[in-house]
């Protein structure tokens, strides 16, 4: 517990607020689209504070651009913090931070990944797809 609330003062988040992880490569055309769950998030915010950690990298300035403008017009309502995910210390205060971790794959090439098994190891909730290419099954 003590973790957690210096995890969340560090990023200055309350403790009364709900705190939604997304960690990995940000990516919307190769990774996951976030836009069913900015869009959940958004209604969500409507009962609850709500803030999204996206602790991650773009591969680019553009797909930054496109992903911060998806979050202002899609959940509004949300606070967002991005954080950089390639550096281990932020990672841990991420995952000390939230209260669930939210994986939406869905493509081929990242259908569940190790991120949703690392959650689990921090003991939180996972909300992930069970999308897989239906070839494989």
């Amino acid at each position: 517990m003590e973790r957690r609330n210096e995890a969340r003062s560090s990023l200055g988040i309350s403790s009364a607020d709900f705190v939604v992880l997304f960690l990995g490569r940000l990516s919307f055309h190769a990774k996951a689209n976030p836009t069913p769950m900015y869009l959940a998030l958004e209604r969500l915010a409507r009962r609850h504070r709500v803030v999204l950690i996206e602790c991650g990298w773009t591969a680019n300035d553009h797909i930054a651009q496109a992903l911060s403008e998806a979050r202002a017009k899609l959940c509004p309502s949300v606070r967002s913090i991005v954080l950089d995910g390639r550096i281990s210390d932020v990672r841990d205060t991420a995952w000390a931070a939230a209260d669930v971790f939210c994986s939406l794959s869905d493509n081929i090439q990242e259908t569940f990944g190790l991120t949703p098994i690392e959650a689990m190891a921090a003991e939180l909730p996972v909300v992930v797809t069970d999308w897989m290419d239906t070839r494989i099954r």
